[in-house]
This record gives C-alpha cells, structure tokens and sequence, in this order.
C-alpha cells in the first residue's frame, strides 16, 4: 500500500530544507522592507481632520487616507501645505479642488426669485474654444454664506501648475480665496483622499464628476 503521506513529507523536504531556512528568512526581510518603503511612498498615513470646513463632507475627529501619486482632478478633495499660515510656520489645509490648472475662476453673486445665488465660473479652453462651466448650489455644499473672502467678481487665472482650493463649508473655510493661502502648486499637494474614516468605519470618498 502506498503511503501517499510519506511521500508528500518527503517532497516537501527536497522543495524546502532546512538549509534553505536563511533563504527563507532573507526572503521575509526583502518582503517588510518592500512593503515598509512602498506604502510611506504611495499612500500617507491616515490624517486627522480639524475644524469645520469641509462639512458635511469631513467631520473633526474624521481622518482621511490619501494616495500621494496620480493625477489631481476637479473635486477631489487634498491635503495642500500653505506655507504662509502659522506666521510663516505653515500648515497644511485639507480642501476640495475647484479648479484645475490654466482654467479661470470667477466668483460671481446674483439674487434670483429673492435669494442671492452664489455662482463660481470656471472658464477652461477646450478645442481652443474658451468653455464656461458654471457651479451653483453643488449638493456637497454646506454653506456658502457671502463673506469678504468670496467677493463678487474675484476672478483667479491659474497656472500651468497651480489648483484653486476650496472647503466645502464655504462660509466657515480658509482656503484659496484668502491670500495666505491662494492657488496651490503641484508641490504643495500632499496627497488626495481615496478613503474616509470615521466611528471605525471606512468608505472611499465619492468622485464629484463635471
């Protein structure tokens, strides 16, 4: 009778010896240190959330998860350092991005059936053609309240390398707008949101598409 046992062990003993065990152990290490460099490359460590202005898409205590590689589009929302906050210490803001490089961005308030409406214009060529994208009451806006820092008629001309920033809680937001912080570049992007995390929960952050 063949003892299909003993013969499993002993292939198992001519794939993997015990003189292959440093191999084995070089192996693992190769693996950690992979693993350790690869994720401090590609995605940050998770990042609390402070204050009230991304409400109600961030909460305070929320953190968020952010890919430090890739492409920056039209709303998602990053983590930017602004090196003028803090009397020159800087600080890093954690925003949405309303407009992308080479567009045009313009404030603009009108009162419609008794209610000012407050418009921003994003102006992008396309074709060569000068294209008007207008965003007005977006669902992931909590307050848009008129401040000084949303001045009627503000226009941004953004660099070949530069996004204008904004938090979704616009009455209650230091962002682009104030001139500490202005239009970003590149180098300033930390990394954009892939993932929320809040009471123990994850959920990846919803794409706004226009």
């Amino acid at each position: 009778m063949i003892d299909l046992e003993a013969i499993i062990e002993e292939r198992h003993r001519k794939i993997w010896g015990y003189s292959d065990t440093p191999l084995l152990i070089l192996l693992c290490l190769a693996i950690f240190f992979t693993v350790s460099w690869l994720l401090p490359t590609f995605l940050y460590v998770p990042v609390n959330v402070l204050g009230a202005s991304m409400e109600p898409t961030l909460y305070e205590d929320d953190q968020v998860m952010l890919f430090k590689q890739g492409k920056i589009g039209f709303g998602d929302i990053v983590v930017a350092h602004a090196p003028k906050l803090e009397g020159g210490r800087g600080k890093d803001v954690i925003k949405r991005v309303i407009g992308l490089p080479g567009e045009t961005i313009r404030f603009e308030v009108k009162n419609i059936d008794g209610r000012d409406v407050y418009i921003i214009h994003r102006q992008k060529q396309i074709g060569g053609m000068a294209v008007d994208i207008m965003l007005q009451d977006e669902f992931y806006v909590k307050n848009i309240s008129f401040n000084k820092e949303f001045d009627d008629g503000d226009v941004y001309t953004l660099g070949e390398d530069e996004y204008f920033l904004m938090g979704d809680n616009r009455g209650d937001s230091l962002d682009s707008r104030n001139p500490d912080i202005g239009p970003v570049k590149r180098e300033q992007v930390k990394g954009k949101a892939l993932f929320i995390i809040r009471g123990g929960a994850i959920f990846p952050v919803n794409k706004i598409k226009l």
